[in-house]
């Protein structure tokens, strides 16, 4: 009977290090000092995803993590790849050649968005070089005016990859408040040659 708290301790610590090893609620905290308990999901370049007790998921820069939270990462065993969790529609069966039909641009083809080259990519759309570091890339027009994205004359155009996979798009369509023009409507917000009085 003397070795019954022992071996009570034993088992505990042999419960908690596997329910630490499946991947269980941890506190994870933010820069900003904010804790949430949660549990590791997936691991994708410079993002993670982790999801609480109440199977709410976020998606998080790695960065945007504490130290500890990032060293606890880094470490953790691979994780394999989340697994969409969208129900298929109707339009998921088109040719990319009839989605880059609506797009306006070359930015689909037989291979995933999210498979392919960000260098090919960014040569088809017409987006040049910002900037490369080792692992991430990006890459930004501020485009001409015949150039044309969902119908309309985006004021920029900027892609973003990790290990040269596109990871995001940032596409910004202006207004006239937006860039103090009086011109007419659409792409004439972009004049910025015609004085507003002369405009009106």
């Amino acid at each position: 009977m003397k070795h019954q708290p022992c071996l009570l301790f034993a088992l505990l610590l042999s419960f908690s290090q596997a329910w630490a090893q499946t991947g269980e609620l941890r506190t994870f905290t933010n820069t900003a000092g904010k804790s949430i308990q949660a549990k590791l999901v997936n691991v994708n370049g410079p993002n993670v995803t982790i999801e609480m007790a109440n199977g709410q998921t976020f998606n998080l820069p790695i960065a945007s993590l504490s130290a500890a939270d990032q060293q606890y990462i880094k470490s953790a065993p691979a994780t394999p790849a989340a697994r969409p969790s969208y129900k298929p529609g109707p339009n998921d069966k088109l040719e990319p050649e009839a989605v880059n039909e609506a797009v306006g641009q070359p930015l689909f083809g037989q291979t995933s968005l999210w498979e392919s080259s960000a260098e090919e990519v960014a040569k088809k759309l017409g987006i040049p070089s910002e900037s490369k570091t080792k692992k991430s890339s990006s890459f930004r027009s501020y485009t001409k005016d015949d150039y044309q994205m969902f119908g309309a004359h985006p004021f920029s155009v900027a892609m973003y990859a990790e290990n040269d996979k596109v990871t995001s798009f940032s596409l910004v369509f202006a207004n006239k408040g937006d860039l103090f023009s009086a011109k007419g409507g659409a792409e004439m917000h972009f004049d910025k040659d015609t004085p507003p009085a002369k405009a009106a």
